[in-house]
């Protein structure tokens, strides 16, 4: 009975996984970048940019301000506030309007402002959107090689158990000993074993390539072979990446404009209406309105302007730094991906060739065991190597994808 909860759990993994639904890789990158809060938060910021710039065109319009104000400043037998200064009070309830005055050169700066965010903020969600597929994509590989080598340790127990029972007949007829076949029950029980952790690391890391796209499905799952290609910049296109830095650029230029605005001279018009009075008795003569222009003129700071270039060419220094050592960097991780690319090319042709040499042991061996002719150690010792090949082979193979990966990441 302990004999059978191995296979009846075996089997019933096998059912499962059998009906199992399958996914591909393009399934798990879209729910990623469907459900990333990183990028419904640049979508976000594209919106409060918008509602900063529609502020900043209200301010343009005239602002109305009502302004309702008692003053009283009593004095007793000549003592208090000089009368001829205060009135002994005020009395004021009127309404103010004031509108800046030749405003489209004060204000472009910011409107450019806005524009520098809105394609600041697009441009990152590409990166960041960039970086989660290949996150994904990463853990996609993991999870399928972790799969793979499952399926490989399934068909080497398959292969055992479909030759138990000619080994079973074999030892009751004389032709191989007792041990032997303890041999071989020992060899398809370790195999049950292993099968029972690549179930664990499989389900483990399929996981947590569903935490990472957050998708909730805990479902048996079965992954589709990745189809992945090289993503190649379109011609006459600019990376993602080093238009970050274009647009740091224009934001320092920006800002350079905004220091600019701050000495020019700003103009406003002004007006009010109402009651104006320090004397209640006669409000009723004191109903009026006024106008006039407003003059702001920048004289002298200390140099502050001169201050606030220098540290915008500093920090143009520092950013041309940064870019010239991505760009060098870039080309650095292109050149050793296509590199260890070609090496693994050539290593997966001499593991293929020697996959068929181990397939034909194998089947040798199968021959010979089916006749009685074969040692049970020496048909084990072949099915073994033959899934090591195979697990190497896999491995290969990811290492080619997950090389593939990174270099569509740099080469965009």
């Amino acid at each position: 009975m302990c004999k059978k909860i191995p296979a009846i759990f075996l089997l019933t993994f096998y059912f499962s996984f059998v009906s199992a639904q399958n996914r591909s890789l393009d399934f798990f990158i879209s729910n990623g970048l469907q459900n990333s809060p990183l990028l419904k938060d640049y979508a976000q910021q594209l919106k409060l940019n918008a509602l900063d710039s529609s502020i900043l065109s209200a301010s343009k319009k005239p602002q109305v301000n009502g302004i309702g104000m008692v003053m009283a400043a009593p004095t007793f037998h000549g003592f208090g506030y000089d009368a001829q200064i205060t009135n002994t009070g005020n009395y004021q309830a009127v309404a103010a309007v004031y509108q800046p005055l030749f405003s489209k050169k004060i204000f472009a700066p910011q409107y450019e402002g806005f524009r520098i965010e809105n394609q600041s903020a697009n441009n990152s969600g590409k990166i960041s959107a960039h970086e989660l597929e290949k996150d994904i994509t990463d853990q996609y590989l993991t999870a399928y090689s972790s799969l793979n080598q499952l399926v490989y340790n399934q068909s080497l127990l398959k292969l055992l158990q479909d030759e138990e029972p000619v080994l079973k007949n074999y030892v009751t007829a004389g032709i191989y000993r007792e041990t032997d076949y303890l041999a071989f029950e020992l060899e398809k029980q370790t195999q049950e074993v292993a099968i029972s952790q690549l179930q664990i690391q499989y389900r483990t890391d399929l996981g947590q390539l569903n935490v990472l796209c957050g998708i909730s499905d805990t479902g048996n799952v079965q992954l589709s072979p990745p189809g992945i290609n090289s993503s190649m910049i379109p011609f006459n296109s600019v990376s993602p990446f080093l238009l970050q830095f274009r647009i740091d650029s224009l934001r320092l230029v920006n800002q350079r404009s905004l220091i600019d605005v701050r000495y020019r001279a700003h103009v406003s018009w002004f007006a009010d209406a109402g009651l104006l009075t320090s004397n209640p008795l006669t409000l009723y003569r004191n109903f009026g309105f006024s106008f006039g222009l407003s003059v702001v003129i920048p004289i002298y700071d200390g140099h502050q302007r001169g201050f606030e270039y220098q540290k915008l060419a500093v920090n143009e220094n520092i950013r041309m730094n940064y870019e010239s050592f991505f760009s060098m960097q870039q080309n650095i991780h292109l050149t050793q991906l296509r590199m260890q690319m070609q090496q693994l090319d050539r290593l997966i042709v001499q593991e293929k060739d020697l996959l068929k040499t181990s397939e034909v042991l194998v089947d040798a061996n199968k021959q010979l065991l089916d006749k009685g002719q074969a040692t049970v150690t020496d048909f084990i010792l072949a099915i073994k190597n033959n899934v090591d090949i195979k697990n190497q082979l896999n491995q290969s193979e990811i290492s080619r994808f997950q090389l593939l990966n990174q270099f569509t990441y740099w080469n965009w």
